[in-house]
């Protein structure tokens, strides 16, 4: 719960940041619009500044490339979400805010659910006479003749300050800084047996983007959020392209990369999803 207030506040931060260019937003906005209705009706927030923001929706197949889970990650039994259990193709979702700061400052926050389920039947590679999971014991020779349901999921909250650095011959390129809040959770179950481990935490990441101008309508994109960390590495990689089908509004299309690596005492996770994205970038 704790998590979920802090959720709200970063984005009533972001909100009220955007008062920074107010007076310049008020202008642009008709008194008589949706907009500026929804603004009186949600008058603890003044969003007015919502003209100079931009929205960003994404959505596509989901591939799983490694899922290999241990939980406790000292003393559980390693299963693989991909190649003990069969993987199912699934869908990921992302929805991305912009809200410009002043020249080259942007504040951005993204919300990227995903969940992954698996199953089948597998012999447990235990040293053991049990099959270890999440405080779950199943006797090893009985492990084997059941069938397992499994579900990996992991919800990201994000919220960055990006600054553009510079633009040389047409190429964009920005740095920033994230915090991220990870809620996530891993399950087995089979019959009456069942295993959970679920944690919530927050990370800080590194974000790099270039954007590269092709023509007056269609431009190429590389972003990354990458977390430094010799033994908990992780890696939000997008290559893709934009499209202006309208004035303010694009289409975009690409490829996503998401990496994992937890080993701990307590959770041990090395995770790759490949991703085919489609999307829309709408300018208001």
């Amino acid at each position: 719960m704790k998590y979920r207030m802090l959720l709200i506040a970063l984005l009533a931060v972001l909100l009220s940041c955007g008062t920074a260019n107010l007076s310049a937003a008020a202008e642009e906005v008709d008194d008589t619009s949706i907009l500026k209705g929804l603004g009186t009706f949600f008058s603890t927030f003044n969003l007015g500044f919502l003209a100079n923001q931009r929205y960003e929706i994404e959505t596509g197949l989901i591939v799983t490339g490694l899922n290999d889970i241990k939980v406790p990650g000292d003393s559980g039994d390693l299963i693989s979400y991909k190649d003990d259990l069969k993987a199912e193709t699934g869908f990921h979702f992302r929805f991305k805010l912009t809200q410009p700061l002043a020249e080259k400052h942007r504040l951005v926050f993204t919300y990227a659910p995903m969940k992954i389920s698996s199953s089948g039947r597998f012999a447990p590679d235990t040293a053991g006479e049990f099959f270890t999971f999440a405080g779950m014991e199943i006797p090893s020779g009985l492990a084997s003749t059941l069938d397992f349901d499994g579900e990996y999921r992991l919800d990201s909250y994000r919220q960055a300050y990006v600054f553009d650095v510079a633009n040389i011959s047409g190429m964009g390129i920005s740095f920033g800084v994230a915090a991220e809040i990870r809620d996530e959770a891993v399950t087995l179950k089979s019959g009456d047996y069942y295993g959970k481990r679920a944690d919530n935490n927050i990370v800080a990441l590194a974000s790099v983007g270039l954007n590269r101008v092709y023509n007056a309508k269609t431009s190429f994109l590389a972003e990354a959020d990458i977390l430094i960390d010799a033994q908990n590495p992780s890696l939000d990689l997008y290559l893709g392209a934009t499209h202006l089908i309208k004035e303010s509004s694009k289409v975009k299309a690409g490829y996503r990369l998401v990496q994992r690596s937890v080993d701990s005492s307590s959770f041990y996770n090395k995770a790759m999803f490949h991703m085919l994205t489609v999307g829309l970038d709408i300018d208001l």
